[in-house]
């Protein structure tokens, strides 16, 4: 038990941020966050259609403007509520959990709306929380610390393009094959 009445796992993990899988562990497993904004992109476009329809100043566009807000509010907690429930789950499985330090304003100029809709950062703040409420250790890496092109298995550094999802290893002695995303 730690000094928080938790008790200890003794596991520690390392995760990696992906589109495709939100989050990826060092066993291989993903934890996907379902696109809550592109969930409802549809109705929010209607909302928006209706407000630039109605008249500065009137009640019915006050209401519009409500019910655009009040549906923004609604996506943001929802997503926010999954955070919560993922870093609540991660911490009760690992001890110490290990994550890049990214740069999200340049992920979001390379792919836009989707790394927004998935709030990278959000729920960063969202596990240092819940990490130092329960008495966890979440380590940040150094976005420029070369992990992607290092082997597990006998720390040979090699280049690896970003495009290339599969990583072997030049050393003629290893030859480890692996997904670049369980090299750490």
């Amino acid at each position: 038990m730690n000094s928080h009445g938790e008790v200890s796992t003794g596991k520690s993990g390392g995760f990696d941020f992906g589109l495709k899988a939100f989050l990826t562990d060092n066993e291989g497993r993903g934890y996907s966050s379902p696109q809550f904004f592109g969930q409802s992109i549809r109705q929010t476009r209607r909302l928006n259609r209706e407000l630039s329809r109605k008249i500065d100043g009137s009640h019915r566009r006050k209401r519009a403007q409500y019910a655009l807000s009040k549906h923004s509010v609604d996506v943001a907690n929802r997503r926010r509520d999954q955070h919560f429930k993922l870093a609540q789950r991660l911490c009760e499985e690992y001890d110490t959990l290990y994550f890049e330090d990214l740069n999200i304003e340049g992920m979001k100029r390379l792919w836009g709306r989707k790394v927004s809709d998935l709030g990278f950062a959000q729920f960063m703040n969202v596990l240092e929380w819940v990490a130092k409420k329960r008495g966890k250790t979440l380590v940040k890496i150094d976005r420029w610390e070369r992990t992607t092109g290092t082997c597990s298995a006998c720390a040979h550094l090699q280049q690896l393009e970003l495009r290339e999802r599969t990583f072997q290893c030049g050393n003629p002695h290893c030859g480890l094959v692996l997904d670049r995303r369980l090299l750490a």
